[in-house]
């Protein structure tokens, strides 16, 4: 390890080697906002001195040099890139205003303030930054010009283009990751410190990152030379401690140890650097194919960092009954374990431990989702199902059950019907709290381990049956909740304590019972996110009633009215669905079983009780009459209770376990 004191300056030499510096693609994505960027602003201009500038930390890296001549002295990042990028950034913003305030003064010529040694000293000092964004390499003119650089080399890797007889490479490679290299070196040429290359600006370039950075500091900087001069001053004294060490290994190990100290990494990056680490020492030089599987395994789990995370957690509560797997002390993986957890699976066995992560990936972003995955349509809208329910902590046990059905040890019939069990299992559960949430976890893996004892007979596979007793004659409050409590649970004030349950009880009722001509997506969501089908109180919650309402439920006693509506309004039975509530809202009953068409979301959509809408025609007996919200001509508490009562019968034979 070789570390030094050096200014901005130096590490960003202008005449000899100049030194370049290339981001890992395993590395992070650039991701410092507004907040960061004024604050590297406000340090600059406000620790700066005659003496050493803002002290920026260490920068640890990695000499890739190939050592030929000509060839400038390469660096590789391993830690120090969202301050490099930020300050390479910085630094083409200000050579944007001192450019342009000498191409005006230029073309001013005499009429300028400037006189001729201002406009020499003013280029000078943008020229000077320029060189420490870009590097060139001119050829003369009785040289042949040679063809352009294409990979061959590190150094060519930082290539960015051509001018008659100049080759132009960036002092800055980022990581390709969310577009941050592309970006970066399209701002080059884009920002004018490079001369009018033909590089193509990439698909919405000016939402990312980058060029937001570019912006945001371009807004910022002073117009005035002097105050721009003395910037330049400062931004060149900023001081790093410049670390360089001899292999990846040293580095990783090295930013392990400065993370410890408090730098914010997220267990998944600290996992990821851990992991790239241990195979480096083991294979020197096989840190870009291990990349390339954990980004392989990352691709298949989409792009929610969360499930990342989950997934870990989730591998091992699955596969912990495998050979090598479990760690002492460790029956599952909470979110405070999870990194000596894999920190110890990582010493076992790095290489394998990656192998199976991204090969079982693809069960998990399956469970995860379902509507990208390759299955079938009958799997596919289970799975969609069960995560309408919020299901995430059974996807462990499902993890465990697709790596065996890809065994053989569980046909797909069965697991099938176990993800049906486990949605009815789930709904059961959010609706009365049993079991309680901080028991879930353990239920599942206790379940695992079960299902394992089971398959560890060489002929033996898992059934639905086997899973059903196991979950019915669970440990006294982990198994499934009662009839009772369930029924309690449904006429209860059900919208009032659980509303998104309320809510997917209601869906669901219907799109099981549609026919093809009546069918609606009802899970749909607007432009903004929103669903488009939302709860539609039928006796409206909202106080005061109004006149007509207070008329219907208490001859016009309105304080008699709203205890009724007190004690009725979030009730099963006063509850359905609409697809444009604000037009029911407190209107009076009849005029909510209106038909009427308006459009939604750009499409038309009827509103109304007398729309056909399945929830709208339930059936209900009041005295001698059979009525539904489409046809009753009154709206009560009787009605409430009645039609109330329909739907949690249905509902207590729907989620049965």
């Amino acid at each position: 390890m070789e570390p030094s004191k050096q200014p901005l300056s130096k590490l960003l030499t202008i005449e000899g080697t100049q030194e370049s510096y290339r981001i890992p693609k395993y590395q992070r994505p650039y991701s410092w906002t507004a907040d960061d960027w004024q604050q590297l602003l406000d340090d600059i201009n406000d620790d700066a001195n005659d003496g050493d500038g803002h002290y920026m930390g260490s920068v640890i890296c990695v000499d890739v040099s190939s050592g030929a001549p000509g060839e400038p002295r390469i660096f590789e990042l391993i830690d120090g890139q969202q301050r490099l990028t930020t300050i390479s950034c910085l630094l083409v913003a200000v050579w944007t205003k001192l450019n342009e305030i000498y191409t005006i003064a230029t073309d001013q010529g005499d009429d300028s303030e400037l006189d001729e040694d201002d406009r020499s000293d003013l280029k000078e000092i943008a020229d000077d930054i320029r060189r420490k964004v870009v590097r060139e390499k001119r050829y003369q003119k009785e040289e042949t010009l040679p063809p352009s650089p294409s990979g061959g080399s590190i150094a060519n890797d930082f290539f960015v283009g051509r001018k008659g007889r100049t080759d132009y490479f960036s002092r800055l490679l980022p990581s390709s990751q969310d577009s941050n290299r592309d970006d970066y070196l399209y701002a080059l040429a884009h920002f004018g410190i490079l001369p009018a290359l033909d590089i193509q600006q990439p698909r919405n370039w000016g939402n990312r990152r980058v060029a937001k950075c570019l912006r945001y500091l371009t807004d910022e900087l002073p117009d005035d030379i002097a105050t721009l001069k003395l910037l330049t001053q400062r931004i060149n004294s900023l001081v790093f401690i410049h670390i360089k060490v001899a292999s990846q290994s040293d580095a990783f190990r090295l930013f392990e140890a400065i993370n410890n100290r408090g730098v914010p990494l997220s267990a998944l990056d600290i996992i990821k650097n851990a992991m790239l680490a241990a195979l480096e020492r083991q294979t020197p030089g096989s840190i870009d194919e291990a990349f390339e599987t954990w980004s392989a395994m990352t691709e298949r789990l989409g792009s929610e960092t969360g499930l990342h995370e989950s997934y870990l957690r989730h591998f091992y509560n699955a596969f912990q009954f495998e050979p090598g797997r479990r760690v002492p002390r460790a029956n599952r993986a909470t979110k405070s374990k999870l990194i000596d957890i894999f920190d110890q699976l990582i010493k076992n066995d790095a290489q394998t431990l990656l192998d199976d992560l991204a090969a079982r990936a693809v069960f998990y972003g399956a469970i995860t989702n379902p509507e990208d995955a390759n299955l079938s349509a009958s799997r596919q809208q289970r799975l969609i199902n069960l995560a309408h329910i919020e299901a995430r902590p059974s996807y462990q046990f499902l993890l465990y059950l697709f790596d065996r059905e890809s065994k053989g040890k569980c046909s797909a019939t069965d697991v099938d019907k176990v993800i049906d069990l486990l949605a009815r299992f789930f709904v059961r559960r959010n609706l009365t709290g049993v079991p309680a949430t901080n028991r879930l976890d353990a239920l599942f893996v206790d379940l695992i381990e079960k299902s394992e004892a089971v398959v560890s007979h060489s002929k033996a596979v898992i059934t639905y049956d086997f899973v059903r007793d196991a979950m019915l004659n669970a440990p006294r409050g982990d198994a499934p909740a009662s009839d009772e409590d369930l029924e309690s649970a449904l006429k209860d004030h059900l919208y009032w304590y659980n509303p998104s349950m309320a809510r997917y009880l209601l869906c669901r009722y219907a799109e099981t019972r549609m026919t093809k001509e009546q069918f609606v997506d009802l899970w749909r969501r607007d432009e903004k996110g929103r669903y488009v089908w939302t709860i539609e109180h039928v006796l409206p919650q909202g106080t005061p009633l109004k006149k007509a309402w207070a008329e219907m439920l208490a001859d016009g006693d309105k304080d008699e009215a709203a205890t009724i509506q007190d004690e009725h309004a979030h009730l099963l039975g006063n509850l359905t669905l609409s697809a444009y509530n604000s037009n029911l809202s407190d209107a009076a009953f009849p005029d909510k079983q209106k038909k009427t068409t308006v459009t939604v979301a750009g499409e038309k959509a009827s509103i109304g009780y007398q729309n056909g809408m399945v929830l709208n025609e339930v059936a209900y007996r009041h005295g001698n009459r059979s009525l539904c919200l489409a046809t009753t001509d009154a709206w009560n508490e009787n009605h409430i209770l009645a039609r109330g009562d329909v739907l949690s019968n249905a509902m207590l034979k729907d989620y049965r376990i």
